[in-house]
């Protein structure tokens, strides 16, 4: 196995579209990473790490023009996942050559990328091939971020920006937009790619299910309701949020149609949980994007025969960083089984090229529209663009974004 992976690694050399820059021949480039998990004190700037090199006849290198900072990467410099994850990166890369899986640590942040192709391999798409074309696309948790000069993807995960797409409007849209499809396929609704079967997914197959998505005002939950209003025009929609975001939240997701926004978080979660528990059997699926399991669990009776609650905060990586693989994996498996039983689903983000050209295709007509909290510069803000994403001051909205070329 090790011999064929160097002769395809060799020959992937050889047959890549484009030549190494310049900035690839110093092989190092400049990005923001970690060598310690910790807080944002941990964060540092360095022109030290290497430029990543084609191992796959599908691999795509790209120079990134912006990104994004999320919760999730907050998370994953704390430590988050730090005990699976290495472990689904090992399990990914099966059968490449043994330095294909980098090591956990230096970590770079990032998930979502928008930038131009620098070389591709024989395997790539014609359209992926060409140097200088805009793409987008978004990186496992397991995977190296983007939160760097350059980035390595495989062309099954990467698609050409629409025509006229501001790329940090790009940026913006494939890591919450993949989730968002993800966790609505747990919930049993209409996907791109289970919409033909959507009746046979989701027993209470109303034409005009009612849906309520809990926490609504981050980057997953602002691309989600348009989603949903997308290929369920007729829905009712019930959304809570903070309350500072309520009376801001219908111009945010497009002028999307909104039946009923409730506030959350503080003095106001109580009474909306009451209001919403009020009348039993009211929802046809429901989609929590907060962290508060005690009030999923009571919305329980909310769905009616059929429905489905999908959550995208799962305990799965949290139980296996405080127990270890071996005490966390029988705890895990337990704790799966008793929500699948009472109808919660874990929804996970899930790279998928067919889900990236439908979110391109909505991107393109208007129908989806990230909206962006605050843009800063890689090279000299990054600090101050986690610290917003961390939830200081003033944050609004949309996604913080991280001009990566400036």
């Amino acid at each position: 196995v090790r011999s064929v992976a160097f002769l395809r690694h060799a020959a992937v050399q050889q047959l890549s579209t484009a030549p190494a820059p310049s900035a690839m021949a110093s092989h190092s480039m400049r990005s923001v990473n970690s060598y310690e998990y910790g807080g944002l004190e941990k964060l540092q700037l360095t022109d030290t790490m290497k430029v990543p090199v084609l191992r796959q006849p599908d691999d795509i290198l790209v120079r990134v023009h912006c990104s994004t900072v999320q919760p999730i990467d907050i998370a994953l410099l704390s430590g988050y996942g730090s005990v699976l994850l290495p472990l689904a990166a090992r399990a990914a890369a099966c059968g490449a050559e043994p330095d294909a899986v980098p090591p956990a640590l230096p970590l770079i942040l990032g998930r979502d990328f928008c930038g131009e192709v620098v070389a591709a391999g024989p395997d790539c798409p014609p359209e992926l091939r060409q140097p200088g074309r805009l793409v987008w696309g978004a990186r496992a948790p397991f995977e190296s971020g983007c939160h760097a000069e350059f980035a390595l993807a495989s062309a099954r995960h990467v698609r050409p920006v629409p025509d006229g797409v501001d790329p940090a409007a790009a940026a913006c849209v494939p890591y919450p937009g993949l989730t968002a499809l993800a966790a609505m396929l747990e919930a049993g609704l209409p996907t791109p790619a289970s919409s033909f079967n959507w009746p046979l997914r989701c027993r209470s197959s109303r034409p005009d299910p009612a849906v309520l998505v809990l926490g609504a005002s981050g980057g997953v939950g602002l691309l989600l309701l348009q989603l949903i209003r997308c290929l369920l025009p007729a829905c009712r929609l019930v959304v809570t949020c903070p309350a500072r975001h309520v009376a801001d939240l219908p111009a945010a997701v497009n002028g999307c149609q909104l039946d009923s926004v409730l506030a959350s978080g503080g003095h106001d979660s109580a009474a909306t949980l009451q209001q919403l528990t009020a009348a039993p059997a009211t929802f046809d699926a429901i989609i929590d994007l907060t962290r508060d399991a005690a009030s999923r669990r009571r919305l329980l009776p909310t769905l009616r025969p059929g429905g489905r609650l999908a959550t995208v905060s799962s305990p799965l990586l949290r139980l296996f960083d405080q127990r270890g693989v071996a005490g966390g994996a029988p705890v895990a498996a337990r704790a799966f089984a008793s929500d699948r039983a009472a109808g919660i689903r874990w929804a996970f983000f899930a790279q998928s090229g067919a889900n990236l050209d439908y979110l391109a295709r909505l991107l393109a007509l208007g129908r989806l529209a990230p909206r962006i909290d605050r843009r800063f510069s890689m090279s000299g803000e990054f600090r101050t663009a986690f610290e917003l994403a961390a939830g200081g001051d003033g944050r609004g909205m949309g996604r913080v974004v991280l001009d990566v070329a400036s």
